[in-house]
């Protein structure tokens, strides 16, 4: 993983936006697998994730609820994105989002090569209190 130390720095300043009975997503990356730790030790917690990796992590902690948004595979990130993964997102509410992208633009706000990547992320960002 590129830059580890620093993506667990990200995870643990994220983390203090957390606490029991939250509902979160996770978008696909490395960077918001590394804030599965920080999720799996608190309780009553329910994670929405588009990510492979994230349902991957979760699998050994029945106390989190888990849905992943289905969709179509994007195999280079091992993720679901598209029609379906919009949709998914569009029927729920969440506390809290955590987006990883490949840039933020000030005035266009979050870019990514893959117009099938951004409607997912921009949904899930509209979708989440914060």
């Amino acid at each position: 993983v590129v830059e580890l130390p620093q993506k667990q720095a990200m995870a643990k300043l994220a983390a203090d936006l957390l606490h029991a009975d939250m509902t979160v997503y996770l978008d696909a990356g490395t960077s918001t697998l590394e804030i599965v730790p920080y999720i799996k030790a608190l309780s009553g917690m329910t994670v929405i994730t588009n990510d492979f990796g994230v349902v991957q992590a979760l699998l050994d902690a029945p106390q989190v609820t888990v849905r992943h948004t289905g969709g179509q595979l994007d195999h280079s990130n091992h993720s679901c994105v598209g029609g379906l993964a919009v949709a998914t997102l569009r029927q729920v509410v969440t506390d809290v989002a955590f987006i990883s992208t490949s840039s933020w633009d000030l005035r266009r706000g979050l870019t990514t090569p893959s117009a099938l990547k951004v409607e997912v992320k921009q949904v899930a960002m509209q979708s989440a209190t914060q």
